[in-house]
């Protein structure tokens, strides 16, 4: 294992110990979130020791023998313990075997000895185990969505290309998107609030349906039921103040905020909340660089738009999952784009001078 992913693994058995902690303080979440976000082999590589606790967790103890068993034993290591076994009758040899069901490995096959070693002081060290938040990581691959339902009976459906980890506890119900979108139905329970952290913001709810999309430059939060509170945290600030920007949104509304947690202002949308779902997108002067992100979690190839005046060519229309390339061909002439490809895995468009 070369020295970035033993780092990498060291770095994932320290989060998933805080990530344990009763009370977690809101920059611990927030710097947890942008650490989950920020590589998918930090998601993997945190998934990998969930997966270890558990399994770690299911160990039966090896049964100890009596003082019967003891006093009876005579082996004096002279001789290999096949060979004084050999010599024992059935009644006086006895061996403890170690349970059949519990002897497949369950050390990670990437993790250096040092990673391993950390993992399991972690494990003896963390108190009350087998009570402890649970965090799960799912991820979405190109053009693949995925519904999942959660312990309470709150579902999330996950976009393509996208990824989410769970975290749920007697104490708190709170999920993380690390990249791309999600619609969230969430069942009301007014002694844990449902947090989704996302960029520089957070949104909380006790119960509704609400949609959460994130690309490189923003987050937007659009509710369909119900009531949220979207919270957003310029840089620098220090979570647990008094927030940057704060916005309550009611049904049928929808905010943003930058990367930089710039958040805003509320907007109406008409009906048709995440219509991703239902195999197409429709946009309203919405910044062209934001759809092509939508659109690449479809793509067998990335769009990719540059040049300085990139961001400044806004689209409005409907756009199918089923037709993507005829969308292109229609936006490379209407904007009047230049079109070149990488091989068969990108397709650059660049307006024209």
């Amino acid at each position: 294992m070369d020295r970035k992913k033993e780092s990498i693994e060291l770095e994932a058995a320290e989060w998933f110990a805080t990530i344990q902690e009763p009370e977690l303080s809101g920059e611990q979440l927030l710097a947890w979130e942008e650490w989950m976000s920020s590589s998918s082999e930090h998601l993997q590589a945190f998934s990998r020791y969930q997966d270890l606790y558990k399994r770690m967790n299911q160990l039966e103890e090896i049964p100890l023998p009596d003082e019967a068993e003891m006093t009876a034993d005579d082996y004096d290591g002279s001789e290999s313990i096949s060979e004084w076994l050999a010599k024992q009758s059935p009644t006086t040899a006895k061996v403890v075997p170690y349970p059949a069901k519990k002897r497949n490995s369950i050390w990670l096959p990437t993790a250096s000895a040092a990673a391993i070693i950390l993992a399991v002081l972690l494990f003896a060290l963390i108190p009350e185990r087998g009570h402890l938040p649970e965090v799960q990581v799912y991820e979405t691959t190109v053009a693949q969505q995925r519904e999942i339902t959660l312990d309470d009976g709150s579902q999330i459906t996950i976009g393509a290309k996208s990824g989410i980890s769970v975290n749920y506890s007697e104490q708190q119900r709170n999920v993380v998107l690390t990249h791309g979108e999600a619609l969230f139905n969430v069942v009301s329970d007014s002694d844990r609030p449902f947090v989704v952290m996302a960029g520089k913001g957070n949104i909380t709810v006790l119960g509704t349906l609400f949609n959460v999309n994130r690309n490189s430059k923003r987050t937007q939060v659009t509710v369909a039921e119900g009531r949220v509170q979207v919270v957003s945290h310029l840089n620098g600030d220090v979570p647990g103040n008094t927030p940057a920007q704060s916005a309550i949104l009611e049904r049928g509304e929808q905010v943003g905020y930058t990367m930089e947690g710039q958040m805003g202002e509320i907007t109406s949308i008409e009906s048709g909340m995440a219509d991703w779902k239902k195999g197409y997108w429709r946009y309203r002067r919405e910044p062209l660089q934001s759809v092509i992100e939508d659109i690449n979690r479809y793509s067998r190839k990335e769009i990719i738009l540059v040049g300085s005046n990139a961001e400044m060519l806004m689209f409005t229309g409907t756009v199918h999952q089923n037709q993507l390339e005829e969308w292109l061909s229609g936006v490379i002439d209407i904007y009047k784009l230049e079109v070149s490809e990488a091989g068969d895995k990108a397709i650059i468009l660049r307006k024209r001078q």
